[in-house]
């Protein structure tokens, strides 16, 4: 059975992990906000549809 010293002291312990952990956490989120975000802006989406550059041509890694 668990003291009640010994659940303080491991809440003291757990108190001082979240002091460290919520500002990397909440940090965390807003980069995962930016992220989502320039996913989501018009530049992203805008391809152009006229290069075929990324094409692979039948032959293309022959006689490398």
């Amino acid at each position: 059975m668990v003291t009640a010293k010994e659940k303080e002291e491991s809440n003291k312990k757990l108190k001082k992990k979240m002091q460290i952990a919520d500002p990397i956490w909440f940090d965390l989120q807003k980069k995962k906000e930016r992220i989502i975000q320039s996913l989501r802006d018009e530049d992203f989406y805008n391809v152009d549809d006229d290069d075929d550059d990324d094409q692979i041509e039948e032959g293309d890694f022959e006689n490398r």
